[in-house]
């Protein structure tokens, strides 16, 4: 069984390398942490929650002046001034 596990790890690990190598990876700054804090305080204040995942992602792409392309429009148009691309 522990030879099957070290093949897994090896597989994700081999994975994961192979996508860092072709893509960008930034930091997440205190600055993106404010403006992340700011507009979910300004969300909940109104009622809505937007998922973690989605804040972190939107305000990243705000601090980096990018856009973002999903297919989940609902979460994404919840953050003032996201550019968003849909597939």
């Amino acid at each position: 069984m522990a030879s099957i596990a070290r093949r897994v790890r090896y597989r994700r690990e081999a994975f994961i390398l192979e996508v860092l190598r072709d893509l960008a990876v930034y930091p997440y700054t205190k600055r993106t942490a404010f403006l992340a804090g700011r507009i979910d305080g300004e969300q909940r204040s109104r009622g809505v929650t937007i998922p973690f995942g989605d804040l972190l992602i939107g305000v990243t792409a705000l601090e980096l002046d990018f856009s973002v392309l999903t297919i989940n429009l609902r979460h994404y148009r919840l953050i003032p001034d996201l550019r968003i691309l849909t597939l």
